[in-house]
This record gives C-alpha cells, sequence and structure tokens, in this order.
C-alpha cells in the first residue's frame, strides 16, 4: 500500500525527526491488532485479570516470576 501524506509547513519543525513510515506502519498495524480475534482474546483475558486484582486476587512480586519462569 502506498499512503502520499502533505505536511503543513508549520508543522514540519515538529516532525523532522520522526520517521513518518514507521509511524504510518505503527498505526496501521495498531489498527490491524485493535480489530482482530486475538485482541478480544486479549482484552478478555486482561478484564478478567483486572477484575481479579480489584477483588484482591494479586502475587507477590516472587510469585509472579515463579510463573514466569514456568512459561
Amino acid at each position: 500500500m502506498k499512503i502520499n501524506i502533505q505536511i503543513c509547513d508549520e508543522f514540519k519543525e515538529y516532525l523532522k525527526n520522526i520517521d513518518i513510515n514507521s509511524y504510518i506502519n505503527d498505526l496501521i498495524a495498531q489498527d490491524i491488532y485493535m480489530h482482530s480475534v486475538q485482541f478480544k482474546k486479549d482484552k478478555t483475558k486482561f478484564q478478567n485479570r483486572l477484575k481479579s486484582a480489584i477483588k484482591g486476587n494479586t502475587l507477590s512480586h516472587t510469585q509472579m516470576w515463579n510463573k514466569i519462569d514456568e512459561l
């Protein structure tokens, strides 16, 4: 896909250190993820984790690293 963008002269100074191609590619990748089945699964998993944490079901730092090591 090819995208052409015109940048107003007044904004060129702000954007001189930004890789526009990389920025646009990141935005497209984020948009694809946000509309994916994987995002829906991840969102549900994280919502459940948040509910659990709000209820006080949290792990200590050591327990967390033990779980990570098990993976």
